[in-house]
């Protein structure tokens, strides 16, 4: 799923059934500084937001700082 062109409803209903949902966040080669803003930063709260809904059980964020 490409976080930085969906919304939160439509990753929730993505999400929803799968447990746990795991997200790696991570600025890779190649990459604009706008992708880093837009994944690392709006794409984990993104998904904070639709994994705090109560049809996502468990969720973790694995992220380098």
């Amino acid at each position: 799923m490409d976080l930085e062109q969906c919304d939160d409803v439509e990753l929730t209903e993505v999400l929803t059934g799968r447990d746990p949902v795991v997200f790696a966040a991570g600025f890779g080669p190649g990459r604009t500084p706008e992708c880093k803003v837009n994944v690392d930063r709006d794409g984990t709260k993104l998904l904070a937001d639709a994994a705090a809904q109560p049809r996502i059980r468990r969720h973790a964020l694995v992220a380098r700082g």
